[in-house]
């Protein structure tokens, strides 16, 4: 990844300037059919109720066209969907969801593998 985690909840909608993925890595990753992601650890189980994710808007090729938020199953050792996002419809998606004590969450933006992401900000309430 070429953004830091901290650039991902600072605040700022339209800071990421620079893509996720290295050019190289992005061909790679597209060729092996490796999804991209961000991962969110808890200090401690925590109840979600809705998870916002902000695009770069001046970056509007590079919208996902779905997103996955997916969730820890620590009794099972994998990750469980806990909410798929399909034709999304701007910069700005938030996912309902009723979650609680959660330990782990990710969100999955989805899109042609040879597309890269801009992400700017993912708010979890």
């Amino acid at each position: 990844m070429q953004i830091k985690a901290e650039e991902l909840v600072n605040g700022k909608l339209d800071d990421v300037t620079t893509p996720w993925l290295h050019l190289d890595e992005m061909f790679w990753d597209a060729g092996a059919g490796r999804q991209v992601w961000a991962e969110i650890d808890f200090e401690q189980p925590t109840d979600v109720k809705a998870l916002t994710v902000y695009e770069n808007p001046n970056q509007k090729a590079s919208w996902p066209t779905q997103g996955l938020v997916q969730v820890w199953n620590d009794a099972l050792k994998q990750w469980d969907t806990a909410k798929m996002g399909v034709f999304q419809p701007g910069p700005v998606t938030t996912y309902a969801l009723n979650l609680k004590g959660v330990s782990r969450l990710r969100y999955v933006p989805w899109n042609g593998y040879y597309r890269n992401f801009y992400t700017c900000e993912i708010e979890v309430r």
